[in-house]
Order: C-alpha cells, then structure tokens, then sequence
C-alpha cells in the first residue's frame, strides 16, 4: 500500500480552503442556479398534484349529482310504489351528463331505468284507465308488478354502479424508480403493494 505523507497532505488542503475563502461567493453564485431550479421543480410538481386534486374534486361533484338523481328516482318510487312523470322528468334533467362522466355500462344503466321507468308511468295509467289487454302481452297489472320489483331492488344495484365512480382515494404515486423507466421508454417492473 501506499503511504500518504501527512505534511503532503496539509499544503493541498491548505490551498483548498484559500481557494474556497477567496471564491465563495462565486461558488455560491454558481449553486444558485441548480438550487432554484430544483425549487421551481419542486412547485411544479405541487401544482401538478394540486390540479389533479382539483379534478377528481370536480368530477366527483358531478358525478355525485347524477347518483343523487339515481336516489331521487328510486326514493320518490319507494314512498308511492310507482314513478311519477315529474319524477322521471327530474331524473332525466339530473342525468343528462352521465355519457361525460362514467362509462357505458354506467350509462346503459341509467337508460334501462329511464325506459323501465316510461313503461312504469305507462303500465300504471293503463291499469287505472281499464285497457284492453292485447293477445300474447301481459296485462297492465302484471307488466306493472314486474317493473315495481325490478325497481324495489334497484337500490344495492344503482350503489354497486357507481361506487367505483364516487371514490376519492388518493391515487398512489410512482416511484422514482418506475417515472425513470417510463422517462427512459423501458417497461418497468411491477412492485409489490
């Protein structure tokens, strides 16, 4: 091994040290630059945080409004055992952006409960009026008896839907290591919960 002679040593830390004296400000002058563009990335990124926040803050609130329709609906049929006309209208009026906000499934949903909803309005006035009933169709009644069991049970079905929407968890971040792989192109690999 080689031997490093102390008295070797101390001229070249000595020179270092009147080097950093007489240019420390210029050495500050120079970190300055890297230490606010760490900053501004910083805040950046913050913002970025803070926008996204705000957006899934916004789409919930819309999302909510057309769940809250959903409930109106299904509330208003549970007090009278039927769907009033004013009722579907309102529904239609709070759903009217569900094709912006969810998925199709979502969206097939609410149109099957605007249609099952219609027929409801139409199978009540029938029974009430004494219609006829057409050869091969089920009577005013029993088409009425179908559509209110379908909508009694509505309730745990129309909370299953949209639960998946009306969520506000925080999504996870990713780690530096997998915005690397994705900065670079690489696939990265999946880490463990």
């Amino acid at each position: 091994m080689n031997e490093v002679d102390v008295g070797e040593v101390w001229p070249v830390i000595g020179r270092v040290c009147q080097w950093l004296c007489t240019n420390w400000l210029e050495l500050l002058k120079a970190l300055a630059a890297p230490i606010i563009a760490a900053a501004a990335l910083r805040v950046s990124r913050q913002q970025v945080e803070i926008n996204a926040s705000k957006l899934r803050l916004d789409l919930y609130d819309r999302r909510s409004e057309v769940y809250a329709a959903v409930k109106t609906l299904l509330g208003e049929f549970w007090a009278d055992a039927t769907v009033k006309p004013e009722g579907l209208d309102l529904f239609r009026k709070g759903t009217v952006q569900a094709d912006f906000l969810f998925s199709d499934s979502v969206t097939t949903y609410l149109a099957q409960m605007d249609r099952k909803g219609q027929r409801l309005i139409s199978a009540t006035a029938a029974h009430y009026r004494g219609d006829a009933n057409p050869p091969g169709r089920p009577t005013p009644l029993q088409e009425m008896e179908h559509l209110q069991d379908w909508f009694a049970a509505q309730g745990p079905v129309a909370k299953a839907m949209f639960k998946p929407f009306l969520r506000l968890e925080q999504p996870r971040p990713r780690s530096m290591a997998h915005r690397a792989a994705a900065f670079l192109g690489l696939r990265p690999r999946r880490s463990r919960p």
